[in-house]
This record gives C-alpha cells, structure tokens and sequence, in this order.
C-alpha cells in the first residue's frame, strides 16, 4: 500500500461504513417499529415501501415471533430408553466375521 493510497482509501472506506450504518439503523429502526406495534403496514408506511412485499422481510427477521411460537409449543412426551439391537442382527454378524484362524 502506498502512501497515495492510503487517503483514497480511507475515504472509501468511510463512505462505505456511512452506507452501511445508514441501512443498519433503518433496519434496527423498521424491527423497533414492527415489535412495537405488530403492524406491518404502519413499518412499510414508516420505511416508505411501496408494497408490503418489500417489508415482509423484516417479519421473517424477528427473533420475538420465533421464539413465542416455540414456546407456545408443548414439547414431545418421550421416554427415556436405551437402544438395544436385535439379537438377529448380532447372530448374522458373529456368524459373518473371521474365523480364529485367520490371517491376513
């Protein structure tokens, strides 16, 4: 890297953590709204979206929903076991293996 370099990309740079903090504030900004009222007209509204279809992403980005509908959920009934295999299937393998007398 060269010292003329360098100020271009510095500045580069900065313009692309400007873009960058600027969406990621509008997105923080949109899940707010969207937690806050369970709305998602008043988030397209808020955003400026033309169709609802341009906000249904921050629907499927909420960790809130996910977690209530999971929990809303009653976990499956199941026993505790152990597995135990088939005596037929411990027969046919004994019965397939090397003889004593084999060698390789």
């Amino acid at each position: 890297m060269t010292e003329q370099s360098t100020p271009a990309c510095s500045s580069s740079m900065a313009e692309v953590c400007r873009l960058c903090l600027g969406r990621h504030s509008r997105h923080t900004s949109a899940m707010h709204t969207l937690q806050a009222t369970r709305d998602v007209r008043k988030v397209s509204l808020w955003l400026g979206h033309a169709s609802l279809q341009s906000t249904e992403i921050y629907q499927r980005a909420d960790p809130t929903e996910k977690l209530e509908a999971l929990a809303a959920m009653a976990p499956p009934s199941l026993k505790p076991g152990r597995f135990r295999s088939p005596d037929k299937l411990l027969a046919m393998l004994k019965s397939v293996s090397r003889s004593a007398d084999y060698v390789e």
